[in-house]
């Protein structure tokens, strides 16, 4: 996957920032979906260059120290300007201390070892799902919604060929799943799916999309608003992608 115009952007900041940004640039394909700019502690920011650095981005990542206070002065100006934008805004945080600074993103998620992969995998489907070359995609709103604030999210990922079966792959799904925070709204979620060249036929795919949203639908809540996306990604070969965030 390697979009013609690239509407996501990561924002490294200091050290510590730009360190996690080449981390989440060098996994997979996301050096190949994601704009990038690096920020330094020492760098003057004023309001012209954050609207700069946000000119015709749809969704932006910003990752830095918040035990750092000059780190933090600079995501709250940005962040400032990507609300002004109406832009989607999401905290990756490296510091994994108790959380003393509060950022008004539309989602904030802690990045450390144990869910750096799966952090990476989210950001690759979030950007995915939006896109023109998602053969059902979604809208910037919907994301919106999920990325709720009102209590906690829930997300998950998981890669597996077509021998496991489809209730296995949705009960592996959750038994990797990370939580935010142990109370969630369970209002509205989606499920992210992308299917190899070899997966299935493709008049299959729609099949299997429905029999996945169902299965996920009856362990979350019925009453859960779950929609999905579909990416039929030749890449994958007999694979199968499965990813879900919901709050």
């Amino acid at each position: 996957m390697n979009f013609n115009n690239k509407y996501a952007k990561i924002i490294g900041i200091s050290e510590d920032g730009i360190k996690n940004l080449e981390y989440i640039l060098n996994y997979k394909n996301n050096k190949n979906i994601l704009d990038t700019e690096k920020i330094t502690i020492n760098q003057a920011i004023d309001k012209d260059y954050a609207a700069k650095i946000l000119d015709e981005i749809e969704i932006v990542f910003i990752t830095y120290n918040s035990k750092e206070q000059r780190s933090c002065d600079i995501v709250k100006a940005i962040n400032y300007m990507a609300k002004e934008r109406r832009i989607v805004s999401i905290g990756l945080d490296v510091n994994q201390d108790e959380k003393k600074v509060e950022f008004d993103f539309n989602a904030e998620f802690v990045m450390e070892e144990s869910n750096k992969v799966l952090i990476c995998e989210l950001i690759d489907m979030m950007v995915e799902s939006v896109s023109d070359e998602c053969t059902i995609n979604i809208d910037l709103t919907d994301l919106k919604e999920i990325l709720s604030k009102e209590k906690g999210l829930a997300y998950g990922y998981i890669e597996k060929d077509n021998s496991i079966n489809k209730e296995d792959l949705v009960n592996m799904l959750f038994d990797n799943m990370v939580k935010t925070n142990e109370e969630l709204t369970k209002k509205k979620g989606i499920v992210f799916i992308s299917l190899g060249a070899d997966y299935c036929k493709i008049e299959e795919a729609l099949l299997i999309l429905n029999e996945m949203l169902g299965n996920i639908q009856s362990k979350i809540d019925e009453s859960c608003d779950l929609i999905s996306t579909l990416f039929l990604d030749e890449n994958l070969k007999d694979k199968i992608r499965m990813g879900i965030l919901y709050n």
